[in-house]
């Protein structure tokens, strides 16, 4: 078997020959710790309604820096799987319910790319392109998390694993990569975020909801 220098300093989750599904690493687990996380990469799924979760079970609670390695892990792996070029698109641009989460943005007006964006579901094992995993400016990133942060618990799950907002706090919408905003819509939000905080009048999502039949987180 062929094994990568990675998975023979015991640094699976940074294995430079993954499988094709990107799950496991080229020694299987066998030299190092992703036999461990390796249960953590399946993507977390919302119900019909939006609100039920499929949530992987018996997951073991890692330690300090098994977690640390978890989330590298995972950024170690978006950056494979969506590299950003200085020819890069924002994934959102012109998007009327761009990143999902509790409170989606109206996307920007056509900025290149310079973050990679986890969400709405915040683990960053799961790495599912154009759904969860986005490549996006610096000015869709900063807006989303403003209006989104405080709905997710402070610190990560003890696993790494699926990291929504809390339910009792509203629904968490998938992110729409279909419903285009217009001119003016664009417009308009990015006028209401150039005001000061205490002149701007209460933060509105847009009538159309995501498309949430379709496009699973």
């Amino acid at each position: 078997m062929s094994v990568c220098m990675s998975c023979l300093d015991e640094e699976c989750f940074l294995c430079m020959e993954p499988t094709s599904e990107g799950e496991t690493c080229c020694c299987q687990g066998t030299f190092g710790r992703l036999s461990m996380i390796g249960s953590l990469m399946e993507p977390v799924t919302l119900g019909s309604d939006s609100t039920q979760l499929t949530r992987g079970v018996g997951r073991p609670k890692m330690s300090g820096s098994d977690m640390r390695n978890a989330v590298q892990a995972g950024r170690a792996r978006a950056e494979d799987i969506a590299p950003i070029d200085e020819e890069t698109m924002c994934e959102w641009a012109m998007l009327l319910n761009a990143g999902g989460g509790i409170e989606p943005i109206v996307g920007c007006e056509g900025n290149l790319a310079t973050d990679r964006h986890h969400g709405p579901d915040k683990s960053t094992l799961n790495n599912n392109p154009g759904i969860n995993l986005h490549r996006i400016c610096a000015k869709c990133h900063n807006r989303w998390h403003y209006r989104n942060d405080d709905y997710y618990e402070k610190e990560r799950p003890a696993d790494n694993g699926p990291y929504l907002p809390i339910a009792e706090r509203g629904t968490c919408h998938p992110h729409d990569r279909i419903t285009q905003a217009t001119g003016a819509q664009v417009v308009e939000s990015n006028k209401w975020w150039s005001l000061p905080v205490p002149g701007r009048a209460p933060f509105r999502s847009w009538d159309a909801p995501p498309v949430e039949a379709t496009l699973p987180i």
